[in-house]
């Protein structure tokens, strides 16, 4: 697995937690007293900056009600989701806060990946 699948794999796994726990109506503040984690450790899970350990992963799905699978995305899924927020934070990367070359280059990934 590559660095880039990796951070990939985290990146997906908080989206959908994030999702998950919207749709059951949960504010970050009150899923992290549930979880007895800080709100701080819920929003970078969510945004994929802090790996949740396995156990953590498991009490997450069993606090919103969902199989763990939902929230572990498959080797293909690290290849085929492109999502602009992930693709434009690993742009920035590796061009630096150069906007007008993050764009260009945020349209072009884009459009090749929708052929």
């Amino acid at each position: 697995m590559t660095q880039t699948e990796r951070n990939r794999l985290y990146d997906i796994i908080g989206e959908r937690i994030c999702k998950i726990r919207q749709e059951k109506g949960y504010s970050q503040q009150e899923f992290s007293t549930k979880l007895r984690i800080s709100r701080a450790s819920v929003v970078n899970i969510e945004k994929g900056r802090q790996h949740a350990p396995l156990h953590l992963l498991w009490l997450i799905a069993d606090t919103l009600d969902t199989e763990i699978h939902q929230l572990i995305p498959l080797p293909r899924d690290l290849k085929t989701e492109l999502d602009d927020t992930s693709l434009r934070k690993q742009i920035r990367e590796q061009v630096g806060d150069n906007k007008d070359v993050e764009n260009r280059v945020a349209e072009f990934v884009h459009s090749i990946h929708s052929k």
